[in-house]
């Protein structure tokens, strides 16, 4: 009775939860093949500086240890919103899980990405953004989302697509308005000129830096599906089509604000994908889907009725990205 004890939130729900969590995050403290000896040189405006200064301690265990901590934050920021909106009933421990099972069984990633930073300041903006709903006038929610989305983007150039979260939000929750997509856009490009002001004050160099930006979006990634990373590809889509199946069956079962959230995730979910699939920006860019992938698995499993078949698939669930975990580890 797994899945009963991690929605009851019991002490061996919450066993379980420190278990499987610590489970997947073995992989970054103590590194299979040596992939915390190599973090990616993803473009960014600041984590370079943090990643030279983790660095600097000579330890690929504290950049492990900084990895599993940044997963830790997204599941307490995902489960405040969950509270504070009241999405699902479900509790911590569900959340714990899920978010390792989807964010962690990808050894090859269980590395410390600017990705992560942004998807951390990214799931912050969702508050305001939800706060939106219903409101007159929310140009100002809109532009204290626009400020997480742009600090997100100084840790990551990919988090760009934020600009289409907000967007995707506008139409969702309320009508359509053109001064507040400017507020947005006027909210993402502020913390960007902020920093770009404080090179300006301190007598940086400055064209490094755009130098690095142009030299990030002239790459063309290319996503090959061949060995771990077709097998991640089929797992994924697997997950997908189950998932995906099932919450079309929840949908009726939501009340309007809810139903709004989960399209507004769903949206987002297929935003991301489609960027990270797509020559302009980085695979890495998936790290980004962690937060609405994870609500809908989450929202999933909670609302299945409890019996054998409800056991059966979220083992079948854990099993399969723990066989995943372990396939990729060998």
């Amino acid at each position: 009775m797994i899945l009963k004890s991690l929605k009851d939130n019991s002490p061996l729900g919450i066993a379980i939860a420190v278990l499987v969590f610590a489970g997947f995050a073995c992989s970054a403290v103590m590194p299979y093949g040596g992939w915390m000896w190599i973090v990616p040189q993803s473009g960014s405006l600041i984590f370079g500086d943090i990643r030279n200064f983790l660095g600097s301690f000579g330890t690929p265990l504290l950049l492990g240890i900084c990895f599993v901590l940044l997963n830790i934050m997204e599941v307490l920021v995902m489960t405040s919103l969950n509270n504070r909106f009241e999405l699902t009933r479900a509790k911590g421990s569900l959340f714990f899980v899920v978010t390792a099972a989807v964010g962690m069984c990808y050894i090859p990633y269980n590395v410390l990405l600017p990705e992560q930073f942004a998807a951390v300041f990214i799931m912050l903006g969702m508050f305001p953004i939800l706060n939106s709903n219903g409101k007159d006038v929310a140009v100002y929610n809109l532009f204290d989302a626009g400020l997480f989305f742009g600090v997100a983007t100084l840790f990551c150039f990919n988090a760009v697509i934020t600009l289409f979260f907000g967007i995707a939000a506008i139409t969702v929750f309320r009508p359509y308005r053109f001064n507040e997509i400017m507020m947005l856009v006027l909210g993402i490009i502020t913390p960007v000129l902020f920093y770009f002001a404080g090179y300006y004050l301190s007598n940086s160099e400055i064209m490094p830096v755009w130098e690095n930006i142009a030299e990030e979006f002239s790459i063309r990634h290319i996503f090959t599906p061949v060995g771990n990373n077709l097998v991640f590809l089929i797992a994924g889509t697997a997950w997908l089509v189950v998932t995906g199946l099932m919450m079309a069956g929840l949908y009726t079962r939501f009340n309007v604000f809810e139903g709004r959230v989960y399209r507004f995730l769903f949206m987002v979910f297929v935003i991301t994908v489609g960027a990270a699939l797509s020559p302009f920006l980085s695979i890495e860019t998936l790290r980004i889907a962690l937060c609405p992938a994870a609500f809908m698995t989450v929202t999933v499993f909670y609302n299945i009725k409890q019996g054998f078949w409800s056991e059966l698939l979220f083992a079948a669930f854990l099993l399969s990205s723990i066989a995943l975990h372990v396939y990729l580890a060998l």
